[in-house]
């Protein structure tokens, strides 16, 4: 998970409904905090972000994490407020391009996703509920073949490339509906 550090600029193409996305470089390191227990570190050599944390039941939150801008690499973590234990996955992404290989899909099928975190959480993540275990989402995500990277928490701190986030910060927030 190296990138060189970067915002992302967002601009909509002049006749066109596809974006780019604008590598700026950071002149010195800094933390930003965000609502939702979002969490921003940037420096000249990487920017490592939590987006805004979704308490989707009472016992779970879930919390993207991505390294990089335009590309790189994110994972999505759920993490279970009660049992204080969590199982994170996802791989590469590209943010302006399509998923690949993109799972479930026929040929001429596209489908717009970021990546393998980004693709689970809409078509593979499991509905919130009793069934809902950490042990159900590692299994899930450890056989799908595309999902390049996972692995399990047992506690509610997590440290990509070298930066901490707190997940439990999650449980605090009103379940999203």
């Amino acid at each position: 998970m190296r990138l060189a550090a970067a915002l992302i600029v967002m601009t909509a193409a002049m006749g066109s409904s596809a974006g780019a996305c604008t590598s700026i470089e950071v002149e010195s390191p800094r933390i930003e905090r965000g609502e939702g227990c979002s969490v921003s570190y940037h420096s000249p050599e990487l920017s490592v972000s939590a987006q805004p944390a979704r308490r989707l039941t009472d016992r779970f939150v879930r919390q993207f994490i991505t390294v990089g801008s335009c590309v790189g690499e994110e994972i999505v973590v759920y993490y279970d407020c009660q049992d204080q234990k969590g199982v994170w996955l996802g791989g590469e992404f590209e943010l302006m391009g399509l998923f690949s290989p993109v799972p479930h899909s026929g040929p001429g099928l596209a489908e717009t996703s970021s990546g393998p975190a980004d693709y689970f959480v809409r078509h593979e993540e499991p509905m919130p509920g009793p069934g809902l275990t950490i042990e159900a989402l590692a299994e899930k995500a450890r056989t799908l073949p595309w999902i390049a990277q996972s692995g399990r928490l047992n506690q509610s701190r997590i440290t990509v490339e070298g930066k901490p986030f707190d997940l439990s910060c999650g449980c605090k927030l009103p379940i999203s509906r």
